[in-house]
Order: structure tokens, then C-alpha cells, then sequence
């Protein structure tokens, strides 16, 4: 990459300050379709901020750990460049989050955000041992996923069993929680890929559509279950130490997927994350093409990218037609406005550069709100 100065218009990409204002736009566009009356601006505040320091440490990253070379892109060669004052506000601006989510959030609300750091946490953790030699430890975070998957399925269908305590009837709980769970990771070993990684892109939409909904859905979620629950074990001072620790663990684990669970567990929340990842994948499948001199894979790249925007824009229509409440309506219209936008930059990608095609994909996310709003004005 030459050395030129960076154009004003890549600053807010460079900043890592794209994805959080997304984050705030669609908040916003969830509760109007969830139809939550009230929200917590500071929990807003709290995601932007939370957004942007998981964006920051994703980026340096990336180079870091040879995913990108360090001049390949102007936002690289920042988040590079200034890495240490980057980490440094990072750390400051994080301390400050938790601090203050912990002191003044509702405790519902400072759990639902636990939950999705450690999630990110998970993510993060998979993007920085990827490129290991030893392969355990690239699927370690992947296996804790799962086995999470499985400790949650475990406990739903103990629940629903209680009345029974056969321990024959908990061991087949068992089995099908831990069947589950092999299934899991083998799709996603499967949907890893080792040019476009789909797994990866699946996971950072479905986590960022994790974090958009804690704010919105806040006052919606049907569970008990708050931090202070979940670490008492370890603390209880009439229990061994193990199985304290063992039972804090598997709290955690019962936890963060019961969160995820009821927090994504609206088809709103789901769109927005799938639209997310075809947002990811399309940036990788045009710089895979642009890499590519083979006409077959350039075509093939541009097929799937088209598929998955069709599939998404036909589902929204059918949903937001036959099922969809009044209120959710012009959600749906927004995330196929959104798909059409990032449908005509994949049709006219070659007449712009690398750098631009990533601004305009973050545009075609942030496109929809003046459509939206016009319209929720109207009803």
C-alpha cells in the first residue's frame, strides 16, 4: 500500500468507529420492532464503547497473528501503527465501561453484557490460536463453546424433567445434550472454510447481534439468573473448593447460553445477525477475487454472495408479509433495503478500491435508518 494521505472519508473505518455506530443505528431499529417503549441511553453508550474496543483489539489481531499484512489496508496499517496508545485507550476506556456497568446498570442488564463479553472472549480467543501448529489448541475455544452448548441443553432438559430423578432418564439427557454439542462442532468445522471463513463470520454476526439486542430486549428477558448467582458457589465458604469452582464454571456455562438464548431468540435479532455476516463475508469474498485470477472462483464468489442476499431479502419479505407484527414491519424492509444496497457495491465492486468497498458495505448497514424512520414516522 502506498503511502498517501489516508482520504477523510477512510478516517471513520480507520477509528474503528463504523461498527459502533451500526451497533447504535440498529439498536434503535430492534426496539422500535420489539416494540420496547423505554431503553437505557448508558447502556447504549456502554455497547458503543464495548463495540469499539472488541473492533480495536480484532484489528491488531489480524496483523499480529499474520492474518493481514500490516500495510495491506489503511485501517490495518493504523490499528498497526498506533497500536500501543490504541491498547492503552482501549484498557482505559474498557476499565471505565465495566466500572460503571457494574455500579450503575441494572444487574439484569450488566449480566446480559457479561454474557456477551464472554462470548467475544470465545471469538477472539478462536481468531488468535487459529493459525497454531498444535491443534488442540486451535479447537479449544470452539470445544468450550460447545461443551457450554451441551451444559445448557443438559440443564433445559433436566428442567423439563424434574419431576422424574431416574438418574437413567439424566444420563440419556446427557447423551443427547452431548450428541448435540459433536454436532455443533462438526458444523462448524465444516463451515470453517480455508479461504472464506464462514464459521468465523457466522460467529462475529450472531455475537453482534448478541450485543445490539442486550439493550433493546433488557426488559423483555425471562430469566432470574444475575452474576451474583452464578459466582456463588465459588465463594461459599461451607463448599468444597473443586466442586465450588466446578459449579461457578458450569453456572457460567448455563449462563451466557440461556442469555444468548432468550437475547437472540427473536427472528429480529436473527435477520440482523445473518445480514451481518453476509456484510463480513462479502469483504472477504471480494478481496479473495481480487486476489484470484481465475475467472471461476471470481464468479463463484460473486454466486455465493448473491445467493446468500437473495435467500435473506426472500425470508424478510415472506416473514414481514404473512407474520411479521405491525410493529416489526419496516424492520424487515430496512434489512432488504440493506441487502439491495450491498447487492448493487457486489454488481459494481470494480469500479472501486478495496478500501471503498469496506466503507460502503458499513454504508449499506447505516442506509436504511433515514428509510426507517420515514416510515415509523408515518405509522
Amino acid at each position: 500500500m502506498d503511502k498517501k494521505p489516508t482520504p477523510l472519508w477512510l478516517w471513520p473505518n480507520n477509528l474503528s468507529l463504523d461498527a459502533p455506530l451500526v451497533a447504535i443505528a440498529w439498536v434503535w431499529m430492534l426496539k422500535e420492532a420489539l416494540g420496547v417503549r423505554y431503553i437505557e441511553s448508558a447502556a447504549v453508550w456502554v455497547l458503543f464503547a464495548a463495540v469499539w474496543c472488541i473492533y480495536v483489539i480484532d484489528r491488531i489481531i489480524d496483523v499480529w497473528t499474520g492474518k493481514r499484512d500490516k500495510a495491506e489496508t489503511h485501517r490495518h496499517a493504523f490499528s498497526w501503527n498506533y497500536r500501543w496508545p490504541l491498547l492503552i485507550t482501549v484498557f482505559c476506556v474498557a476499565s471505565y465501561s465495566i466500572h460503571y456497568a457494574l455500579y450503575h446498570l441494572p444487574a439484569t442488564l450488566f449480566t446480559s453484557g457479561f454474557a456477551a463479553v464472554v462470548a467475544s472472549f470465545l471469538y477472539l480467543w478462536a481468531v488468535v490460536v487459529k493459525r497454531s501448529s498444535k491443534p488442540w489448541l486451535r479447537e479449544m475455544p470452539v470445544i468450550i463453546f460447545c461443551l457450554m452448548m451441551a451444559a445448557f441443553i443438559y440443564e433445559q432438559g433436566c428442567q423439563v424433567l424434574i419431576g422424574d430423578s431416574v438418574s437413567l432418564t439424566k444420563l440419556i439427557v446427557g447423551g443427547v445434550a452431548i450428541g448435540c454439542s459433536f454436532a455443533l462442532y462438526r458444523a462448524l468445522v465444516f463451515l470453517r472454510g480455508d479461504v472464506i471463513p464462514y464459521a468465523k463470520n457466522l460467529g462475529a454476526g450472531i455475537i453482534f447481534a448478541f450485543g445490539v439486542a442486550v439493550p433493546a430486549r433488557l426488559y423483555q428477558l425471562n430469566t432470574e439468573s444475575i452474576i451474583n448467582d452464578i459466582f456463588y458457589p465459588v465463594m461459599d465458604k461451607n463448599r468444597n473448593v473443586f466442586m465450588g469452582i466446578f459449579d461457578t464454571v458450569y453456572n457460567l456455562a448455563i449462563m451466557v447460553m440461556e442469555h444468548m438464548t432468550i437475547l437472540i431468540g427473536t427472528i429480529e435479532t436473527v435477520t440482523f445477525g445473518v445480514l451481518c455476516m453476509l456484510n463480513i463475508t462479502a469483504i472477504d469474498l471480494w478481496e479473495n477475487a481480487r486476489e484470484s485470477d481465475d475467472p471461476e472462483v471470481k464468479a463463484t464468489n460473486e454466486m455465493i454472495l448473491t445467493m446468500g442476499i437473495m435467500a435473506l431479502v426472500g425470508f424478510c419479505l415472506l416473514y414481514s408479509l404473512l407474520w411479521a407484527p405491525d410493529t416489526a414491519r419496516h424492520y424487515y424492509f430496512a434489512i432488504m433495503v440493506a441487502c439491495g444496497i450491498l447487492h448493487l457495491i457486489n454488481r459494481l465492486r470494480s469500479n472501486f478500491t478495496l478500501d471503498a468497498q469496506r466503507v460502503l458495505a458499513d454504508i449499506a448497514l447505516l442506509a436504511p435508518i433515514p428509510f426507517y424512520f420515514l416510515f415509523n414516522s408515518n405509522l
